[in-house]
């Protein structure tokens, strides 16, 4: 789980703006700098509705995303928009890919990655703050909020094992849902998927009551 590599994060002048251009454009004319180091990796499976809204008619997605985590910055991310992003920044990647693009999929054109959740956050970038990017369709949103941990209750005696680790429990309401969240004591560091933080451990699991949000560790 431990792991050693280096937050980045494009260089952008402005924090709140529109950008018509695919990710892979930004990615090459930005070239990236380190904010942070990084000293643990984590992959969570991660599964929503698409609108709890009109749940009749929301979609059950599902994506894999990546947390680094650095001494003074956090980055969430999804693993496979990661993937194309680099691929198609890169221009021999990228041929390769196009290439791809006209093979039949018994040939590996089902292997390519594929760009899916938009979203990246920053947490603790700048201090005190989260820096938020995401799209809709190929328009780029960067946008900061306050870096507030939620307020949880700790359930003392709910105990279970995920991938080795004693868990707790805690629950806490934010953003107008209620949320059950298991953390490892042993893994002492303030961060979890999504915008979760303010355990004395990593979390390893959290989902609301109703089930729309799930973040696994795997």
């Amino acid at each position: 789980m431990y792991y050693t590599s280096f937050i980045h994060k494009t260089k952008l002048k402005t924090l709140l703006l529109s950008l018509i251009v695919s990710s892979s454009c930004l990615l090459a004319q930005n070239e990236p700098i380190i904010i942070d180091t990084t000293f643990l990796k984590c992959e969570y499976a991660t599964n929503y509705y698409t609108d709890t809204l009109k749940f009749k008619d929301a979609i059950w997605m599902g994506d894999k995303f990546i947390l680094e985590v650095g001494s003074k910055v956090s980055k969430f991310y999804s693993k496979s928009t990661d993937a194309y992003e680099r691929v198609r920044s890169d221009p021999e990647a990228n041929a390769a890919y196009q290439k791809s693009l006209k093979m039949p999929p018994e040939a590996g054109r089902g292997n390519r990655p594929a760009r899916h959740s938009t979203l990246v956050i920053y947490s603790n970038y700048p201090k005190s703050k989260r820096t938020i990017h995401d799209a809709i369709f190929f328009d780029y949103y960067i946008f900061e909020d306050d870096n507030l941990p939620q307020q949880w209750t700790v359930i003392a005696d709910s105990v279970k094992t995920i991938l080795g680790y004693t868990c707790h429990k805690a629950t806490c309401s934010y953003c107008g849902r209620n949320y059950e969240a298991w953390y490892a004591i042993d893994l002492p560091v303030n961060a979890g998927p999504w915008k979760f933080s303010g355990l004395p451990g990593l979390i390893m699991s959290v989902q609301d009551t109703k089930g729309h949000y799930t973040f696994e560790i795997k």
